[in-house]
């Protein structure tokens, strides 16, 4: 009977753990688990994104980028990861090619539909990004990047 008990409370303290390691993705508002969409970025509103970031510390980010009557389509994906002030992504790839650096996003508010967050940390040779500001609104999984057309 002992042995069941353990068993119980073992199974238990693993299921906690495990809900317990998600907790930061929800801290200081809702949760940065799921699908969020953004038009521009600092210096440049010919740019939208996708962002797709997995309750497993996985995330891919889609961007269009609009250049006149061209437009160019990236695909980032690495790691992520949450403090309650703080996400870190760790890009790992840009179009399929290995690459590897990091930027950490402070919270600037997220109430489960809007996220704003502003660049807090970035590899030495980003000095000049620290403190730009990014708003996504959040999206459902089956969402589309719209055309250049309505983005800029």
């Amino acid at each position: 009977m002992k042995a069941k008990a353990a068993t119980r409370i073992s199974v238990a303290a693993i299921i906690l753990a495990a809900l317990l390691s998600f907790a930061p993705a929800y801290a200081a508002g809702g949760s940065v688990v799921g699908d969020w969409y953004g038009v521009g970025q600092p210096d440049d509103k010919d740019m939208a994104y996708l962002d797709h970031i997995k309750a497993n510390g996985t995330y891919v980010s889609e961007f269009e980028v609009c250049k006149g009557k061209k437009t160019e389509h990236h695909i980032e994906s690495g790691t992520w990861s949450s403090s309650p002030d703080i996400t870190r992504v760790i890009t790992t790839a840009i179009d399929g090619h290995g690459v590897s650096f990091q930027f950490d996003y402070a919270m600037v508010s997220n109430d489960g539909k809007t996220w704003s967050y502003s660049i807090a940390a970035a590899e030495p040779e980003n000095p000049t990004v620290i403190g730009y500001r990014f708003t996504a609104r959040r999206v459902s999984p089956d969402f589309r990047m719209p055309g250049c057309l309505q983005i800029s």
